[in-house]
């Protein structure tokens, strides 16, 4: 979910009961944004790197070459990588 949808859907209530309260709606407009710009920092590649959420942040360019040798990795040695019922081809399943 992006940042901005994140806040609208927290906020959204509370907007609409200070609205019709006639209060002030910049505090939560604040809090929105804040929101937002928290969601937008940590969803970019370089903090989950530094937080450890993934090993590696690959080029567009070599993602090929590492979903190549995954499935590799997988049909070598199903039972320790990935499950049997993930590797059958719908060939199979079909009967």
């Amino acid at each position: 979910m992006h940042g901005e949808t994140a806040a609208v859907a927290a906020f959204a209530r509370r907007l609409v009961k200070e609205k019709d309260k006639e209060h002030s709606l910049e505090p939560i407009i604040e809090k929105m944004n804040a929101l937002a710009q928290q969601y937008y920092e940590q969803s970019r590649p370089v903090y989950c790197v530094k937080k450890g959420y993934v090993d590696e942040v690959v080029p567009l360019t070599q993602l090929r070459d590492y979903l190549t040798a995954f499935v590799r990795c997988c049909f070598q040695n199903p039972r320790s990588t990935c499950p049997p019922h993930q590797m059958m081809l719908s060939r199979i399943i079909r009967g």
